[in-house]
């Protein structure tokens, strides 16, 4: 239950995981930046799972919603190009499936 909780508040209210914003332009920015990189984390997660697995573990695609928006975390304010939440969130799933075999 607290997944889904974790996940509802980075999806409907990014701006809790970083600094105040000054502008509407940076606060809008911020959250398409950790929504894209909550989606790119969840998709990499799964791609790395089944490569490294044959199959996609239960553990690696609970963790990836709350891994894609702790990855973006006080940063979100200062990334203005979705690639760099997108890169963020694909090293992240590489790091989370690489720990999580262990």
């Amino acid at each position: 239950m607290a997944l889904v909780g974790a996940a509802f508040i980075w999806v409907f209210f990014p701006v809790l995981n970083m600094d105040i914003p000054n502008t509407i332009f940076v606060y809008s920015n911020s959250a398409i930046s950790t929504i894209v990189s909550i989606a790119s984390c969840v998709v990499a997660t799964i791609s790395m799972s089944l490569i490294a697995n044959g199959r996609v573990d239960y553990r690696d695609l609970i963790t990836a919603p709350i891994l894609g928006g702790v990855i973006v975390g006080s940063s979100a304010t200062h990334i203005y190009n979705p690639a760099e939440a997108i890169i963020m969130g694909v090293v992240a799933s590489f790091f989370q499936v690489l720990f999580n075999r262990a």
